[in-house]
């Protein structure tokens, strides 16, 4: 119900209990998480951020705390509208932090949790907001073993694929699309 009200904005101010404070990324993400980051798939916790720099810091810290190399899945995007390519240079646009669109640079590691955020194949669970942990990878599929839901332990398959990004969501005066995992 506290939830409800907070999204309808009848709640002016959420309190947060002391015990629930943290004064740092490390130390909440020891706090939620524990030492063992690679426990973590067994874990139903979960830090929420309220902004997507927020959100990448996080990830960015419990990514580092995962043993294993990191593999950097680079996003091709299509840019064949737009007519001022000197202007929104490739660099450009993998600056931007677009809701709802993939990153244009995807860090990957064994072990790691991951949100996907397109639906791939319900049938099989892989879609919008299912939490996984990446099994392996390769530079144009990532084997992922479902965490939540009523798919959880199943182990599916995700291609990269295409994102079509409107000039109302990026801003920017074209569409582009985004091939990314």
């Amino acid at each position: 119900a506290q939830l409800e009200q907070i999204g309808n904005g009848i709640l002016d101010r959420v309190p947060i209990p002391d015990t629930s404070r943290s004064g740092s990324v490390s130390d909440l993400i020891s706090r939620v998480y524990g030492d063992n980051m690679l426990a973590v798939s067994s874990s139903r916790h979960l830090i929420m951020a309220f902004t997507l720099q927020m959100c990448n810091d996080i990830n960015a810290a419990c990514l580092a705390a995962i043993p294993g190399d990191e593999f950097c899945a680079a996003a091709y995007d299509d840019t064949r509208d737009n007519k001022h390519p000197e202007l929104y240079t490739d660099d450009y646009l993998s600056s931007l932090q677009l809701h709802g669109v993939p990153p244009s640079s995807l860090p990957l590691k064994v072990g790691a949790r991951y949100m996907i955020i397109k639906n791939y194949n319900p049938a099989v669970g892989a879609c919008n907001g299912t939490l996984c942990e990446v099994m392996q990878f390769t530079r144009n599929f990532v084997h992922v073993k479902i965490q939540t839901g009523k798919h959880a332990g199943r182990v599916v398959l995700i291609p990269r694929c295409s994102c079509h990004v409107s000039h109302e969501n990026s801003g920017l005066p074209f569409d582009f699309t985004r091939v990314q995992f």
